[in-house]
């Protein structure tokens, strides 16, 4: 494989890692680029995928806000009462449960990159705080599998093969 496929496989692996972290990881093992490289990849992806949608949850914020403002401004804007609905209860739960350290570790697994970054943003509220912990989760599961892959020689692929023929 020449330089310019392996640089442009890097960067798809790194935007899938930005939405769908462990699928951007597992194609980052299918380059056998080495460990440093996959590593800045996957977390570098991840990270890009926090700060965007994190950016956009605040616009989309202020834009609800602002829109909320002007009705109450020319009073149109009715208020009502808070409903506990089963996404309500869902976030509360989380945030009780887990809080922000818990929706950071099952984001990469789970949540994926988008929905555990607006979770984490309606929890805590600043950028930077959201972006450290999930900055640390993405190593942890980076390191993880990307070690296993690369340091202890362990086959991901036939690991996944005899585990999905066990469970089905």
């Amino acid at each position: 494989m020449s330089q310019i496929q392996t640089i442009i496989g890097i960067l798809t692996a790194s935007l899938f890692c930005s939405t769908k972290f462990i699928i951007g990881i597992f194609m980052v093992l299918a380059l056998h680029v080495g460990l440093v490289p996959s590593l800045l990849a996957t977390v570098g992806g991840g990270m890009g995928g926090v700060y965007f949608y994190a950016f956009i949850g605040l616009k989309w914020r202020e834009f609800y806000i602002l829109r909320k403002n002007r009705r109450i401004a020319a009073g149109t804007h009715q208020y009502r009462k808070v409903k506990f609905n089963k996404s309500r209860r869902r976030l509360i739960y989380l945030k009780m449960k887990f809080g922000i350290a818990g929706i950071a570790l099952l984001t990469p697994i789970l949540l994926q990159v988008p929905i555990g970054t607006l979770l984490a943003m309606r929890i805590v509220k600043n950028v930077h705080t959201v972006g450290i912990y999930m900055f640390f989760s993405f190593m942890f599961y980076a390191t993880l599998i990307c070690g296993a892959f690369y340091v202890m020689d362990i086959n991901l692929k036939e690991v996944i093969a005899t585990t999905a023929h066990r469970i089905f």
